[in-house]
């Protein structure tokens, strides 16, 4: 079983998993001078399901199922205001999880090769009564879009 890898405090970098409309477009969703601070690091799953909630995806917990996304390293001295605005479109109060549509949480990621590692990631909060599963996992190729 993989151990998960929490990088030293003194590692320079915070990391995000993303898995929906922040795919391959992240710097869309802030200001220029915050462009340099977000790095692509490459594919990783995460275990839980995700639901096609009609213009974008949410997530959950589901150790039976994965979800495929994108991990990226954040900058640590920019991460504060890089997470104000993913919050502000992801619909997520960290001072009140249980009233946004998301709540920011810090779990597992894996990636290709197997290894685990500790990402920030946005679960969707909300009802799934009516939403339909991914069966793959992969919003992109839900979407009909190339990875």
């Amino acid at each position: 079983m993989s151990r998960t890898w929490h990088p030293p405090a003194c590692t320079p970098v915070t990391l995000l998993f993303v898995y929906g409309t922040l795919r391959g477009q992240i710097r869309r969703f802030l200001p220029a001078t915050l462009h340099h601070a977000v790095h692509l690091l490459g594919p990783a799953r995460y275990r839980g399901r995700l639901y096609d909630l009609g213009a974008y995806p949410g997530a959950v917990p589901d150790p039976d199922h994965f979800v495929h996304g994108e991990l990226y390293a954040l900058r640590c001295d920019d991460a504060p205001r890089i997470f104000t605005y993913l919050d502000a479109y992801e619909d997520c109060d960290p001072q009140r999880p249980e009233a946004g549509e998301y709540r920011r949480v810090q779990d597992t990621v894996l990636l290709p090769d197997g290894r685990a590692l500790s990402a920030w990631i946005y679960l969707y909060n909300g009802d799934l009564s009516r939403a339909r599963p991914i069966p793959s996992g992969d919003w992109l190729c839900h979407r009909g879009q190339p990875r």
